[in-house]
């Protein structure tokens, strides 16, 4: 249940919103690019099973990335989705086998424009990433070898979950974002500290894939790290990791109160 005044979409999925990105984002598809051919281990199916492994790697999760307790805090909350309204550029690199070694890695360039809308406030970012495309032997499909950012849109909000258990009202924020194909993705994240981890399902992936996304926003910095790590049976096989830099703090269509040229 939303509170009033809060200027939350009562459906994500089916704002006017959304069905424009899809439909501009789908006369924006970019051509194909090809490169040199890359071939990643396949992942081993574990002996432990899947219950019981997955809530191992949870809690490791918590100790490890999150180091403390998720805030539940509208105003917290907000003041974390105010920190991403910018103009950013972009650099990192995406890992395509996500091992961590330099061969395997690509470098990526882009650019977002992110505005605040609504009451809650909402942010809505427009993408454009890209990276050189790679795929596997014989021109196979490499899974992450073409960018699906380009452009792609992003849209954050606070999100309410009531706890039946506990009969309390929870918040945390979510995220949904629509690649180049119209492909949508939704996520609900927590916020522990400056970093939001979310964990979610990989759309339109083979196996049991799971998607990680850990975005790190500081209140006094002008750089947001992205980290996103996407694991088959428990095992990584890719990794984003994206750095933005604020080049402006202006939204698209503000004035600056300077004089045109």
């Amino acid at each position: 249940m939303h509170r009033a005044g809060e200027g939350l979409p009562n459906n994500w999925r089916t704002t006017a919103t959304f069905r424009s990105c899809v439909l501009a984002l789908s006369l924006l598809l970019p051509g194909p690019v090809f490169a040199a051919g890359l071939t990643c281990p396949q992942p081993v199916a574990s002996n432990v099973p899947g219950s019981e492994k997955q809530s191992a790697l949870d809690e490791l999760d918590e100790v490890v990335v999150n180091g403390g307790k998720a805030t539940d805090s509208t105003a917290d909350l907000r003041a974390w989705l105010k920190r991403l309204v910018g103009q950013y550029t972009y650099e990192g690199h995406v890992d395509l086998c996500g091992k961590g070694n330099a061969v395997d890695q690509r470098p990526v360039t882009g650019k977002a424009d992110c505005i605040g809308f609504g009451a809650a406030p909402n942010v809505q970012c427009a993408i454009n990433v890209r990276w050189p495309e790679v795929r596997g032997d014989n021109g196979s499909p490499l899974m992450g070898g073409v960018s699906n950012l380009s452009p792609a849109m992003v849209v954050y909000g606070l999100e309410g979950q009531w706890l039946s258990r506990n009969q309390t009202h929870k918040w945390g924020v979510m995220f949904l974002q629509v690649d180049n194909k119209g492909v949508a993705e939704r996520a609900s994240g927590v916020l522990v500290g400056d970093t939001l981890t979310s964990r979610a399902p990989c759309v339109g992936m083979p196996g049991s894939c799971r998607k990680i996304t850990r975005i790190t926003a500081k209140p006094d910095s002008n750089d947001i790290s992205m980290l996103v790590d996407f694991e088959i049976d428990h095992q990584q096989v890719l990794r984003h990791v994206f750095v933005l830099h604020r080049v402006s703090n202006i939204q698209k269509g503000e004035r600056t109160g300077a004089s045109s040229p």
